[in-house]
């Protein structure tokens, strides 16, 4: 039997690419000019527009950096302007979170309860331009080809809510090429995984820790501990940005 996909193409997930596509060219325009911080005019934010106008403003102040930006997003008109709401590069990352479980997650609930009944997980993706991918899985796992996405979930049985030691071994390709967000959805509860921050090499580090904590993993009990001791890790490192938690 031919397994089950699903295509869309919804605002929100077109806003999700449009977010990623100006996130990394950010990250490199801070890293390229060696500013403090990016602040964007507020109507960037609004979940189901992707504007063709991002007004920016850098601290501290440089020159050339629109245009840097602009060859990296093709279609889209950088300005630097002053005055009026402006909210930093930080807030954009946890606006597509806000989405991710607005939005995304609900999609992949619907899809859970199928997982419940009949064993089966299935994983969505947002890719490319803004297309919403769901593919049917196999009983008890998902398997497909890595495609870089900017978010990302698949769907367990209820109760199991936390990240398997493969799932976090493949976050480590998924945050290297851009990913934003990424979870395990179940009827019952569900975990996040988001970065507000360049991907880095202390998150790198992070990741690998929680890999071996979770391949070790005997008693769920275990995980309250595995996440507290992953976040202080992760807080202790300087240049570490992604977050997970129980949701």
């Amino acid at each position: 039997m031919a397994k089950k996909q699903m295509l869309a193409e919804p605002g929100w997930a077109r806003w999700i690419a449009f977010a990623g596509r100006l996130i990394l060219a950010l990250e490199d325009a801070v890293e390229e000019y060696g500013l403090t911080e990016i602040y964007l005019r507020s109507p960037v934010f609004q979940a189901d527009l992707a504007p063709r106008v991002v007004e920016i403003r850098t601290e501290p102040p440089v020159t050339g950096v629109e245009r840097y930006v602009e060859e990296r997003l093709a279609g889209v008109s950088i300005r630097i302007a002053s005055g009026g709401e402006f909210k930093p590069l930080s807030d954009l990352y946890r606006q597509v979170l806000k989405v991710y479980l607005g939005r995304f997650a609900p999609t992949l609930l619907r899809h859970a309860v199928e997982t419940d009944s009949m064993g089966v997980e299935y994983l969505a993706a947002v890719v490319g331009e803004g297309k919403l991918v769901v593919l049917e899985g196999d009983e008890g796992r998902v398997t497909i080809p890595f495609i870089q996405s900017w978010i990302t979930g698949h769907t367990h049985p209820a109760g199991h809510c936390i990240f398997s030691h493969k799932d976090v071994s493949s976050m480590r390709d998924f945050y290297t090429h851009g990913g934003l967000v990424t979870g395990v959805i179940t009827t019952s509860c569900s975990m996040v995984m988001w970065r507000e921050g360049p991907y880095t090499m202390d998150d790198h580090l992070a990741l690998i820790w929680l890999e071996k904590a979770l391949k070790k993993l005997r008693d769920p009990e275990e995980v309250p501990g595995i996440l507290r001791n992953f976040s202080e890790q992760a807080r202790s490192l300087r240049h570490s940005w992604v977050k997970i938690n129980l949701v």
